[in-house]
């Protein structure tokens, strides 16, 4: 067996956490790959059970941590293998929500995974340990929100370059760089740097990665989209010139992509995309007319 569930937050949560996930896998009699793609994400993994492994792309691998920070990731650089007996539950924040309601900067987390008691210390073993006792799905969401919730108490307010990040990913990266910088008051360069520092890669890099992962969710939400209007929808030159995006943040086309995936992108990831604004409507309030040139690309 191998199944997933997922659910998104109380409205409280809303603007740091984007859905919870939970895995189970056993009884196959091979193990499962999947591949980890480049996405904003931050993510808070616990591992339940059996260990997997995490299988970097040169094929070097390393039993998962029990309890994990995976920052926002800019390329596929590792998979997961699992096998014998998976229970695993994660939290996908939203891309600036970790860092705020925790303290960490962005780009101490960017293309990295962490052991979790690094930066929460050792009170996040005593929730897995809690999360493992749970008898459902549902109650172990409860268990991580009342966590959570707690936690707002001392969510940090978003700087500049943070607030930058926020509108790059509000607009699914359609949005003009210098445009970004502009409402944030900033020369385009001053953008750029501080944007870096504060969260390990250039807004064209983040821009990019918030687009590749919108296509994708747009398909996981609504399978019957073809790619070609996905692309259209997210401004891309062209259908190729997604598949390019595919294949270097994922290594794969979106169909072979989205085959390899399964059912590992949380649908209630997906889901948010019907409540938040809509990229259209953003797209619509820029100072001038958008052209798929304008797109920040690589």
């Amino acid at each position: 067996m191998h199944s997933t569930r997922s659910a998104q937050p109380c409205p409280a949560l809303l603007p740091y956490v984007r859905a919870y996930l939970q895995r189970d896998l056993y009884g196959r009699p091979a193990p499962v790959v999947e591949p980890v793609p480049a996405r904003l994400e931050p993510c808070l993994h616990f591992n339940l059970a059996d260990p997997f492994e995490v299988r970097s792309r040169d094929g070097e691998a390393r039993p998962v941590y029990p309890a994990s920070i995976v920052g926002a990731q800019t390329f596929r650089r590792y998979d997961i293998v699992m096998s014998g007996c998976v229970e695993a539950f994660a939290v996908f924040f939203e891309p600036t929500g970790f860092p705020r309601l925790f303290g960490a900067g962005m780009g101490q987390l960017v293309d990295r995974e962490t052991e979790a008691g690094s930066f929460l210390g050792d009170g996040v073993y005593r929730i897995r340990d809690r999360l493992g006792e749970a008898g459902s799905f549902g109650e172990r969401v409860r268990v991580m929100e009342d966590f959570l919730l707690r936690q707002l108490a001392f969510a940090r307010h978003p700087g500049r370059f943070v607030g930058a990040a926020d509108r790059i990913f509000a607009t699914r990266g359609v949005v003009r760089v210098a445009d970004v910088a502009s409402q944030a008051c900033l020369s385009q360069r001053q953008l750029e740097r501080g944007f870096l520092a504060e969260t390990g890669c250039s807004p064209k890099v983040y821009a990019r990665v918030a687009r590749f992962q919108t296509a994708l969710d747009l398909k996981v939400g609504s399978p019957e989209r073809t790619w070609i209007e996905i692309a259209h929808r997210l401004y891309y030159h062209d259908q190729m010139h997604m598949v390019r995006d595919f294949q270097s943040l994922a290594g794969n086309s979106p169909d072979r992509l989205m085959a390899e995936l399964g059912n590992a992108r949380p649908k209630a990831v997906a889901a948010r995309l019907e409540l938040e604004p809509g990229f259209d409507d953003i797209c619509a309030g820029l100072r001038s007319p958008l052209h798929k040139s304008d797109i920040p690309t690589m």
